[in-house]
């Protein structure tokens, strides 16, 4: 039986905003991936909405004092918990083979 290893970050913040992260953090995260083979993600926990956002470790952003952060974009556009779940269970939605914009063009151009 096949094992995988996901380690995650998390956070909590009050609304959907940049999330800063100090370098220390990342670069042990980065160390224990290194030795663990496993897949790193940040877990950001909106307060009060119940909502959570997954980002993969890949997609951080290192800012100009060597820090990392995730912008407002990247948090909107992060996974969810059923998107983690698919990942874990190696499954995917049928959305992810529809390309939505080729499929509502083709749709409005039908006569």
């Amino acid at each position: 039986m096949n094992k995988e290893v996901f380690v995650f970050e998390l956070k909590t913040c009050s609304r959907e905003k940049t999330i800063y992260i100090p370098r220390i953090q990342i670069l042990k995260m980065r160390e224990f991936l290194k030795r663990s083979g496993g897949r790193g993600f940040i877990g950001i926990k909106i307060i009060g909405t119940g909502v959570w956002r997954i980002v993969p470790i890949e997609e951080l952003e290192e800012t100009s004092s060597g820090n990392y952060k995730i912008t407002i974009d990247k948090l909107k556009k992060s996974l969810r918990l059923r998107d983690l779940l698919s990942i874990i269970r190696k499954t995917r939605s049928i959305d992810e083979y529809l390309n939505r914009d080729r499929f509502n063009q083709s749709v409005s151009q039908d006569p």
